[in-house]
């Protein structure tokens, strides 16, 4: 269906590990994703009426409608990560140029509209991983550089991001409280 992902090999602790990364599979991982999403909302601080309205009937068909647009554009894009049998991380980019909530992308930008590691293996070589594959499949595509949005509360995320080249853009006017973040790839 889709071309294969690359494997990552890394260290848990004293052993070696290999995370696999999938195209997303709607049927198979529904209610994985609406649970992640529900974590994700929660992470970034949305409103209990806001995690009501994604959890609803047309909510889940509106996210559906999205992620299969995003699969059938993106397939190596829109990936979980499994280690073994268990999904660990979740990610979701794109690239220019296209439109975007009143934005129009550049022809060498990214865009992540989902950087997601499971709570166990935040700080762990997974998160690394899902990062640089980001990267290797971005810079792949001829972009030079990627902006995503980050809750202004979330101290984790935001501390992650700085270590791995992220810098502020400023506001992201349309979503209150949070920032975008911008990342330029080394070539």
């Amino acid at each position: 269906r889709h071309p294969p992902h690359p494997n990552v090999r890394g260290t848990s602790g004293s052993m070696t590990k290999t995370l696999r990364f999938e195209t997303i599979d709607l049927v198979k991982h529904w209610s994985l994703l609406i649970s992640i999403s529900k974590e994700t909302y929660r992470d970034s601080h949305a409103s209990e009426e806001s995690i009501r309205k994604l959890i609803s009937e047309d909510g889940q068909k509106r996210y559906r409608s999205f992620l299969q647009e995003r699969i059938d554009s993106f397939p190596e894009g829109t990936v979980f990560a499994f280690l073994e049998d268990e999904v660990v991380a979740q990610l979701s980019v794109r690239y220019g140029p296209k439109e975007f909530e009143n934005y129009r992308m550049d022809e060498d930008e990214g865009y992540v509209n989902l950087f997601y590691v499971a709570p166990k293996h935040r700080g762990t070589f997974v998160t690394n991983a899902l990062d640089q594959y980001m990267v290797d499949y971005l810079t792949s595509k001829g972009c030079t550089w990627v902006r995503l949005t980050v809750n202004k509360d979330n101290a984790r995320a935001l501390a992650y991001y700085k270590k791995r080249g992220w810098v502020d853009d400023g506001p992201r006017d349309e979503a209150r409280g949070t920032r975008f973040m911008k990342r330029t790839f080394e070539c």
